[in-house]
């Protein structure tokens, strides 16, 4: 069962409702790799180490701010939290647009806001407002002391918040304009084209099934994986042998023959 990211409430006008608020992603089902050294088939690890060349542990890292070259702030945790403070557990709408002005380009990320038995009457009544009216509610909304924006839209019998990209995130689409080719102004689409292209449209028109929808190279990943087990084709770490172009120096015995030889050239 999913656990609730924070207890709060919606807020618009003097109207409050207690919700709790749910990732809708499900963790990834893609396959993860290890990276291996060809030689030896030994695990290579990412390291966090400082100019240094010293390996650091998270709970000894900190974020910091460079303001200027080499001049840092501190950011804290508190500093995050004191921050995004004023919206903290609460989704704050600001005001209500219609659901179809909101460019698909801005939909970032999906939540389930879940009603508490003590808000479900004024949950239903957003929810079923937004419906009647194919508006969303367009928030703030602090999720883990970071502030967003978001649209609260109706699905089924539930209210969805979408985490909105803010504008300056986006390139504008005139930034593409000198990528265009110059004869899109001169191309004449004639009534023919278009009512073949309608009724190709027509002919492969249906209902949206997500669930229809599969991720098909990773599945034949997974499976090619699968016929190499079977074919005994997985590997074990290689066993640590020294190649000749690697042999690995013993210094004493090299300082032993050094002395030695200085000792034979004094004697001659």
């Amino acid at each position: 069962m999913a656990r609730a990211i924070w207890k709060g409430s919606i807020s618009f006008g003097l109207v409050n409702i207690p919700v709790q608020l749910f990732s809708a992603e499900k963790p990834s089902e893609q396959l993860h790799f290890h990276l291996l050294d060809k030689k030896t088939h030994t695990r290579i690890h990412n390291q966090r180490v400082n100019e240094m060349g010293q390996e650091v542990p998270w709970d000894e890292i900190d974020h910091a701010y460079e303001f200027q070259k080499g001049k840092y702030v501190i950011v804290n945790q508190k500093m995050l939290e004191k921050a995004a403070a004023a919206n903290y557990e609460t989704v704050e709408i600001a005001k209500f647009v219609p659901f179809a002005q909101i460019d698909p380009v801005y939909l970032a990320k999906p939540y389930y806001l879940i009603p508490t038995e003590s808000g479900l009457k004024g949950y239903t009544l957003l929810h079923d407002i937004l419906k009647r009216t194919k508006s969303a509610g367009i928030a703030t909304v602090v999720i883990k002391t970071r502030e967003h924006i978001a649209a609260i839209i109706p699905q089924d019998d539930y209210l969805t918040l979408i985490i909105l990209r803010y504008a300056k995130e986006l390139h504008a689409l005139k930034e593409f304009a000198a990528l265009t080719p110059k004869t899109k102004s001169k191309l004449k689409i004639t009534p023919k084209e278009i009512a073949l292209a309608e009724q190709l449209v027509s002919s492969m028109s249906g209902k949206w099934q997500p669930e229809k929808y599969l991720d098909n190279s990773n599945e034949l990943l997974r499976k090619l994986i699968n016929a190499d087990i079977k074919k005994g084709k997985a590997i074990s770490k290689k066993a640590k042998t020294v190649a000749k172009s690697e042999k690995v120096l013993d210094f004493a015995e090299l300082l032993k023959k050094s002395v030695a030889a200085k000792e034979k050239r004094k004697r001659g």
